[in-house]
């Protein structure tokens, strides 16, 4: 893929990883920003910037699917976080919610 002439003239900044030099790499460098984003290492905004540069149009599933693992991170983490979830979890344990 040749770089845009916006790329090439300096004026549109790289927002590829170091180790993305080329579509081959592209998946591996993908899952490090993947796993930057869940540790709280990489910013969202640069994740989807950087997966739009690599895959072009088709990056609204790799950026979208990140939102939803990063939702349901922070759900897990506030029932988790929760007194009530435990509750609830010793009531199942003890077959206390029974259903009709």
């Amino acid at each position: 893929r040749h770089p845009s002439v916006a790329t090439a003239l300096r004026l549109k900044p790289n927002n590829l990883p170091v180790d993305a030099s080329s579509p081959a790499t592209y998946y591996t460098a993908l899952l490090e920003l993947v796993k930057g984003v869940l540790d709280g290492n990489t910013e969202p905004a640069a994740f989807e910037d950087a997966a739009r540069e690599m895959l072009g149009i088709r990056a609204y599933p790799a950026y979208t699917l990140d939102k939803l693992v990063s939702i349901a991170v922070r759900q897990l983490q506030h029932c988790v976080s929760e007194p009530w979830s435990a509750r609830a979890t010793e009531l199942a344990a003890r077959g206390g919610m029974r259903g009709p």
